[in-house]
């Protein structure tokens, strides 16, 4: 019994090895979204101002394909976690220089309803965010401005907004 055990476990043994590293080389191919645009803006030293809004001109350093291709656009802010701030609401208006604009408004939750800061974070500053838009693309003169829509005083702890352009792949649209 042992002995035809063994010899089965022998002949099975290359066959589940070359498997296993098909499967290893298989999901180490696999496209991985690369940014091309990341920047951030200081909101402000006590708090974000409504009447300040931060401008972005997102486009990839390497654009001799940039308008063939799609890209997620993703907000980030930067908050301290000292500081318990409601759910951020932030009014988005997006322009080109072939007059195409588009408004919306998105609300990014920073700390949960015990007072916990969200999103990722060491030493008290954290990063939380969301995507704005998916198979976006870009225009020239593409433009993305972002307002607070509470008062100064409430987004008081906010650090820094950011916005990032990643290209999408065919298979990447989760």
């Amino acid at each position: 019994m042992r002995r035809a055990l063994r010899e089965g476990f022998a002949r099975l043994w290359r066959p589940i090895a070359l498997a296993c590293v098909l499967l290893f080389v298989a999901g180490s191919c696999r496209r991985v979204e690369q940014t091309v645009y990341s920047s951030f803006q200081r909101a402000g030293k006590n708090g974000w101002d409504p009447e300040e809004p931060i401008v972005f001109m997102p486009w990839p350093a390497d654009s001799a394909e940039t308008l063939s291709r799609t890209y997620r656009l993703t907000l980030h802010v930067r908050y301290k976690s000292e500081n318990p701030i409601p759910p951020l609401p932030i009014s988005i208006l997006i322009e080109d220089d072939e007059g195409n604009s588009h408004t919306d408004t998105v609300t990014v939750a920073l700390f949960d309803n015990a007072g916990h800061p969200l999103g990722k974070g060491k030493w008290g500053i954290y990063m939380a965010g969301d995507t704005l838009m998916r198979s976006l693309r870009l225009q020239p003169g593409f433009l993305v401005t972002l307002s607070p829509l509470l008062p100064k005083q409430t987004t008081r702890g906010i650090l820094d907004v950011g916005l990032s352009l990643e290209e999408e792949h065919a298979a990447d649209h989760r």
